[in-house]
């Protein structure tokens, strides 16, 4: 049975949480920007020849 207590420990440890993962995720390195080009995915020429010709 849930009691106030652990409802409350519960949220505790969610904000503890939170608060960690907020500093690690600030400490990570950000990707570059996207510069707007996209670029097709190609087949290495090991891919090619391991799909089956039809």
């Amino acid at each position: 049975m849930l009691t106030i207590y652990k409802i409350t420990e519960i949220f505790c440890i969610a904000d503890v949480f939170r608060k960690n993962f907020a500093i690690e995720m600030a400490n990570q390195p950000k990707l570059p920007a996207a510069d707007g080009k996209r670029h097709r995915n190609r087949l290495t020429k090991c891919q090619a020849a391991i799909l089956p010709q039809s």
